[in-house]
């Protein structure tokens, strides 16, 4: 029986910081919500309690954002390629984005070639990242107030929660998809958690643009 080929599509380094980013994010999520609401004090038992869950809150927070500093220093050409990819938008991207909705409900819509990453991830980056850096700026004020002004930090928490709702948002839809509970996207956790590598067909079917690229650069 002939194995099928199967091509690199994200590095030891991205996977270690997906793994890493989605744990931090969940327990941060976690007792984030057992903070956010009396009515949901009861999930900080996990923590030995309020305060307990607290300092985890503020651990989580330190590898959120200490994990991708460490990894654009040490990576920074990597860091400036990503940024590349998700600003660069071309014709395809809109219309690849404008024949989504159909796609979600028929997967064999035939859909425009993408580069190495869809015009829907690109879109659902911005926010994801976004959000990101609202939910840290505005953290970082309401665990240290004593540095800030006043008013920025009774802004910090609506605002926070505005970034938690936003981020939320994009991540169930990011999970829905990774999971591959939609039926095209199936085993797609193989190559952010797993031996980071897709079949050629996957490749062809999703990124046929990037395909290309990679079949090119082998060729060369």
């Amino acid at each position: 029986m002939r194995r099928r080929r199967r091509i690199i599509r994200q590095s030891a380094a991205s996977r270690f910081l997906h793994w890493t980013h989605t744990i931090s994010c969940l327990l941060l999520f976690y007792t984030g919500l057992a903070l956010y609401s009396p009515r949901l004090n009861g999930l900080a038992a996990v923590f030995g309690g309020l305060d307990g869950s607290r300092f985890a809150h503020r651990v989580c927070g330190v590898f959120f954002i200490g994990i991708p500093i460490l990894m654009i220093i040490f990576n920074w050409r990597g860091f400036v390629n990503f940024l590349k990819d998700i600003f660069t938008w071309e014709e395809n991207d809109t219309a690849w984005l404008l024949r989504f909705p159909i796609y979600l409900f028929r997967a064999k819509t035939k859909m425009p070639p993408q580069g190495k990453l869809k015009s829907g991830q690109k879109f659902a980056d911005w926010f994801i990242i976004g959000s990101s850096i609202l939910l840290i700026l505005t953290g970082i004020a309401m665990a240290f107030p004593a540095n800030f002004p006043k008013g920025l930090v009774q802004w910090s928490f609506p605002l926070h929660e505005l970034g938690m709702i936003i981020l939320g948002v994009f991540l169930l839809g990011h999970i829905y998809l990774g999971l591959g509970i939609f039926q095209p996207y199936r085993g797609a956790w193989r190559y952010m958690f797993g031996d980071g590598t897709v079949s050629e067909e996957e490749a062809k079917y999703h990124w046929a643009r990037w395909y290309e690229e990679v079949k090119g650069k082998e060729s060369t």
